[in-house]
């Protein structure tokens, strides 16, 4: 049995299917049965439990062999991974592939790829086979600009600076071979897109996809910062978003 957490989100839910269509027996763990109904049609056992509140995890871990740890991006991340770490551990679980950030390390300016850092740090040293998974940007993020995109526009704090975006169906490719092939124990997956782009490549490739001109536009850090508090992101998310950007014109 494969437990996937995060399943309902961008990556998770890619992968549930992937697994499914592959003929994997796969579980889901769920903080209730309110968002269910994404797995209408599909062969998947849910679980119930929520991973912010401090308790044993084992029970839901119950003829788990393998798992995928997903955590929204929060500033309890490690906390929250280790107390499923611990019960995959109770449990006998034999191998957990982690989703975790590429440049995590406990020097790095971005707040994220540090909490994931400490997680890994975690899963490393608790005895349990285990694989990280290290994607760059998701090429996904950029749909939060759709309302500016289908105005000409596409605003982006990225200077002329690149990056090799990845498209999160990718990494849930990734993921079902790391889960369902042997060889990946002990290994650091890193991934990247096939090369690096600019603001002004996403704009030219959006303009031919929509048949209209979508010009980048470098928006100063401050005008960026402006627009998330105008979308009622948290301070923490709008910090991390921010620093991810700074260190792209940075590198």
């Amino acid at each position: 049995m494969i437990l996937v957490t995060g399943s309902t989100g961008r990556i998770g839910l890619p992968l549930v299917r992937l697994l499914c269509a592959a003929g994997q027996p796969v579980s889901v763990l769920l903080r209730s049965r309110d968002r269910a109904d994404r797995f209408l049609g599909l062969k998947v056992e849910i679980r119930i439990a929520d991973l912010a509140r401090p308790r044993d995890l084992s029970t839901e871990l119950i003829g788990v062999e393998r798992l995928f740890l997903l955590s929204p991006i929060t500033p309890d991340l490690a906390e929250r991974e280790l107390r499923l770490i611990q019960a995959a551990l109770r449990a006998s679980v034999k191998h957990v592939v982690k989703l975790s950030a590429l440049g995590a390390s406990p020097d790095w300016m971005v707040p994220a790829p540090q909490w994931h850092w400490e997680a890994e740090q975690q899963l490393q040293s608790s005895g349990l086979a285990w694989t990280l998974l290290r994607p760059t940007y998701f090429m996904q993020n950029l749909l939060a600009l759709v309302p500016a995109v289908m105005s000409g526009v596409l605003p982006l704090p990225l200077g002329d600076a690149r990056v090799s975006m990845i498209d999160v169906r990718d990494i849930a490719e990734v993921a079902v071979r790391a889960l369902t092939e042997g060889g990946h124990e002990g290994r650091v997956h890193e991934l990247t897109g096939p090369m690096p782009v600019g603001g002004a490549d996403v704009a030219q490739t959006l303009s031919e996809v929509l048949a209209t001109p979508v010009q980048y536009v470098d928006q100063p850090e401050e005008q960026a910062i402006s627009a998330m508090r105008r979308a009622g992101q948290s301070d923490w998310l709008i910090d991390q978003r921010t620093a991810a950007f700074r260190s792209y014109r940075h590198a």
